[in-house]
């Protein structure tokens, strides 16, 4: 599979996340000025510049909530967040944050309450890498 995270994103899923805008805004995975970007995207490339933002918008609070628990390195986090930056959207990094997120029963793991955009399960993007790590 294509490591850019454009190349996941075909024509169909790009308008079915448009339509669902209000419903992400409203839940507070997107912000009402990524959902503005979205909409005013001139095109598909444009588009996925946009999304690999909210990507990393929300990656990136993930991951600082590992570091500060104890429970990443600063080189993993590096690692997994140029991943982000270049387009990717890799099944390692979703795995691990998946993890962390158990990892604490008393209090739902570092990462409770994290959601990230592209997360399992579809959200933004939701393509799927096939990779084995940072």
């Amino acid at each position: 599979m294509d490591a850019n995270l454009g190349s996941q994103m075909g024509p169909a899923r790009r308008e079915n996340l448009v339509e669902r805008l209000g419903q992400l805004v409203e839940s507070g995975r997107v912000t009402e000025a990524e959902a503005t970007r979205l909409r005013a995207a001139a095109g598909p490339a444009e588009f996925d510049v946009v999304v690999r933002d909210i990507s990393m918008r929300h990656v990136g609070a993930e991951l600082s909530a590992a570091l500060e628990a104890g429970q990443l390195t600063q080189p993993e986090a590096g690692a997994y967040l140029e991943r982000i930056k270049a387009g990717e959207h890799p099944r390692s990094l979703r795995a691990h944050l998946r993890r962390l997120r158990s990892q604490s029963p008393g209090d739902g793991g570092a990462l409770a309450g994290s959601r990230a955009v592209v997360g399992a399960g579809g959200g933004v993007g939701g393509g799927h890498q096939h990779d084995s790590g940072p």
